[in-house]
C-alpha cells in the first residue's frame, strides 16, 4: 500500500511538472499529426505540402499562445526565449508555405524541423545534463537531415560534412559531461560545486571537463574556431533552412550558456575561453566574408561574426544580450528571405549576378539596403540600437572591473563593425551601381506573400530603432534568476 502511495505521488509530481512543457508537448503532438496528414495526402503532393504546412503552422500558433500565458505567469529568461524560438519557428513555417509547390518530401521537411525546434525549446530552460544532451542531439540530428533537403550533390556533401563535424563535437561534449557528473556526483548543473571538486580531483581534470563541454556548445553556435562546417552547409542547404540554422540553434545554446554560466564562471579560464572565442569569431567571420562571392556563403561568415557579437553581449549585460538576440533573429530571417526572393525570380546565387536588380526591383533593392545596414549596425535600424547597447554595456563593464579584456572586446567589436561595411555593402553596390543586361535574364514569378512578410520584418527593424522601449520594457521585466 505504501509503495502504491509513493508511486501515485511520484506520478502526480511528474504530471504536474509537465505543465512547464506545454509548448514542447504541443509541438510533439503537431509532429505526430503532421505525420498522419502526410500519410493521408501523400499521393496528392500539392495538397500534402499545403496541409502539412498548415498543420505545423496551427500547432506552432497554439504553442506560441500557450507560451505567452506561461511567460506572463512566470517571466523568466528561459520562458521568454521560448517565445523568441517559437517566433523563429513561425517565421520558418510561414516562409516555407510560400514555396509549398517547390518542396520535396514536405512531410519529412516539417517533421524534421519540429524535431529541431523541440530540441531548442528543451535547452531554453534545462540545467540537467541528460536533458541538455538530449536537446542538443535532437536539435543537431534534425539539422543534419534538414541541410540535405536540396537533394543534390552539393547538399549531400554539406550534410555529410555537418554530420561528421557534429559527431566529433558531440563526442567531446558528452565526454566532458560524463566527467562533470563523475567529479560532482550530480546531473543538475545548479548543484555543481566545481571549487570543491577541484580540491578533490585537481584543477586540470575539472578544466578539461568544462572545456570539452563548452567546445560542443561552441560548435553548435558556429563560433570560431569550431566554425569550419558552417560556410559549406549554408551554401548547400535550402535558403529558409539556412535562416533557421543561423538563429534557432544559436539562440538556444546561448540561453543554455546563460542558464549554466554562473556555475562555470567561478573558473576564470571559462570566461577567458568565451572571450577568446568572441574575438576569433568576429575576426575570422568578418575577414573571411570579404572574399566570398556566393551570397549565402557570405552570410554564413557574417553569422559567425554575429556569434562573436552575441558572445560579447553575454559580458555586456543580460538585457543587452536579449535585445541583440531578438533583433538578430529579425535581421537574419529578413536577409535570407530577400536572398530567396532574388534566387526564385532570377535563379542566381552569386553576388556578381545581382547586377542591376535594384533598378529592376526597386522595393527589393531598398529592403536589401535597409536589412544590410541593420546587420552592419547603422541607423535608422534596430541593428544600430542593438550594437549601441552592447558596446555601451561592455564599456561600463570595463569601467567597473578595469579588466583589459573588456577593452579588447570593445575595440575588436568596433573594428570589425567597420570591416563588415565592405562586404555587406557589396550587394547594394552590385544591385544599384553596376550595369548589366538584366532585361535579358529570365524572370520567374515571385511570391507576393513572401515580399509582404519581408516588408513587415524590415518595418519592425525600423520601428525598433525609433521605439526601442517597446521591446526593452518587456526585456527589463524578465527575471534572470529562477
Amino acid at each position: 500500500m505504501e509503495n502504491a502511495n509513493q508511486l501515485s505521488n511520484q506520478l502526480h509530481i511528474t504530471l504536474s511538472s509537465l505543465s512547464g512543457y506545454w509548448p514542447e508537448l504541443l509541438i510533439t503532438i503537431g509532429l505526430i499529426v503532421t505525420l498522419v496528414v502526410d500519410l493521408i495526402f501523400y499521393k496528392k503532393e500539392g495538397n500534402s505540402n499545403w496541409w502539412v504546412g498548415f498543420v505545423n503552422l496551427l500547432f506552432l500558433l497554439l504553442s506560441f499562445v500557450k507560451q505567452s500565458f506561461v511567460y506572463t505567469s512566470t517571466p523568466y529568461l528561459g520562458e521568454f526565449m521560448k517565445l523568441v524560438l517559437l517566433l523563429a519557428g513561425l517565421l520558418f513555417v510561414i516562409f516555407s508555405l510560400t514555396k509549398t509547390h517547390q518542396l520535396k518530401k514536405a512531410g519529412e521537411y516539417f517533421i524534421v524541423f519540429n524535431g529541431l525546434l523541440l530540441g531548442a525549446l528543451l535547452l531554453a530552460t534545462s540545467t540537467n545534463l541528460l536533458v541538455i544532451y538530449l536537446g542538443v542531439e535532437l536539435m543537431s540530428i534534425s539539422a543534419y537531415v534538414l541541410s540535405g533537403f536540396s537533394f543534390n550533390k552539393k547538399s549531400a556533401e554539406g550534410s555529410l560534412k555537418y554530420l561528421l563535424f557534429g559527431a566529433v563535437s558531440s563526442a567531446f561534449m558528452l565526454f566532458g559531461m560524463s566527467l562533470l557528473y563523475g567529479f560532482t556526483q550530480t546531473l543538475d548543473v545548479n548543484n555543481f560545486d566545481l571549487l570543491v571538486a577541484m580540491k578533490l580531483v585537481g584543477e586540470m581534470p575539472i578544466l578539461l571537463a568544462v572545456f570539452m563541454t563548452i567546445v560542443g556548445f561552441l560548435f553548435k553556435m558556429a563560433a570560431a574556431p569550431m566554425h569550419a562546417w558552417s560556410p559549406d552547409v549554408y551554401e548547400a542547404s535550402p535558403t529558409f533552412v539556412v535562416a533557421a540554422f543561423s538563429v534557432i540553434p544559436k539562440l538556444a545554446i546561448f540561453v543554455l550558456l546563460i542558464n549554466t554560466v554562473d556555475q562555470f564562471i567561478v573558473l576564470p579560464e571559462v570566461a577567458l575561453m568565451l572571450q577568446v572565442a568572441a574575438i576569433l569569431s568576429l575576426t575570422i567571420g568578418n575577414f573571411a566574408a570579404l572574399w566570398q562571392k556566393n551570397a549565402k556563403r557570405m552570410l554564413a561568415y557574417s553569422s559567425i561574426a554575429h556569434t562573436g557579437f552575441l558572445l560579447i553581449a553575454l559580458f555586456s549585460g543580460m538585457q543587452n544580450f536579449v535585445f541583440y538576440g531578438v533583433v538578430y533573429l529579425i535581421m537574419n530571417f529578413a536577409v535570407f528571405a530577400l536572398v530567396k526572393i532574388v534566387e526564385n525570380k532570377f535563379l542566381i546565387t552569386e553576388i556578381s549576378q545581382y547586377n542591376g536588380i535594384g533598378k529592376q526591383m526597386p522595393l527589393i533593392g531598398v529592403l536589401f539596403v535597409l536589412t544590410l545596414i541593420s546587420l552592419i549596425g547603422l541607423p535608422p535600424t534596430a541593428g544600430f540600437t542593438a550594437k549601441l547597447l552592447v558596446f555601451s554595456g561592455i564599456w561600463v563593464e570595463y569601467g567597473v572591473n578595469q579588466n583589459p579584456i573588456y577593452l579588447v572586446l570593445f575595440v575588436f567589436g568596433l573594428f570589425n563593425t567597420i570591416v563588415s561595411l565592405f562586404y555587406y555593402l557589396k550587394i547594394p553596390y552590385f544591385m544599384f551601381i553596376k550595369k548589366t543586361d538584366i532585361e535579358n535574364m529570365k524572370e520567374h514569378k515571385s511570391s507576393i506573400i513572401l515580399n509582404f512578410l519581408v516588408v513587415v520584418l524590415v518595418f519592425v527593424l525600423i520601428l525598433l530603432f525609433f521605439l526601442p522601449n517597446s521591446l526593452m520594457d518587456m526585456i527589463y521585466s524578465i527575471s534572470f534568476v529562477k
